[in-house]
């Protein structure tokens, strides 16, 4: 049998677990960024912005408020940036750790 794939299957699961995803639908209108990125959110609750070529992407904050922790994903490897806050009621950079591909968790305090 072929297991390639089965790690990343793994930590996706694992990342999966810290969010009611249920909840959240595709807003790819919350993003922006020089190459590609995709977005699922429950808006003003919780984020999850994929950022395929790593970079910066602008996420739409400005219908939220409050505070929100940040943390990067490594899919290839498994494993989390520093965390880091972005303040809701405005668009704000979210910086990808390297050009490989993120996931950035948003999520409101």
């Amino acid at each position: 049998d072929d297991c390639s794939g089965d790690e990343q299957i793994l930590i996706a699961t694992e990342a999966l677990e810290q969010l009611e995803y249920w909840k959240m639908s595709p807003h790819r209108e919350l993003v922006s960024s020089g190459a590609e990125a995709y977005c699922l959110a429950e808006p003003g609750r919780q984020y999850m912005v994929y950022a395929p070529g790593g970079g910066n992407v602008k996420l739409d904050l400005s219908g939220a408020s409050g505070t929100f922790r940040v943390r990067w994903l490594d899919p290839r490897k498994g494993g989390y940036s520093h965390e880091t806050e972005v303040h809701g009621g405005s668009v704000q950079t979210l910086q990808a750790p390297s050009g490989e591909d993120w996931v950035a968790f948003v999520l409101r305090k």
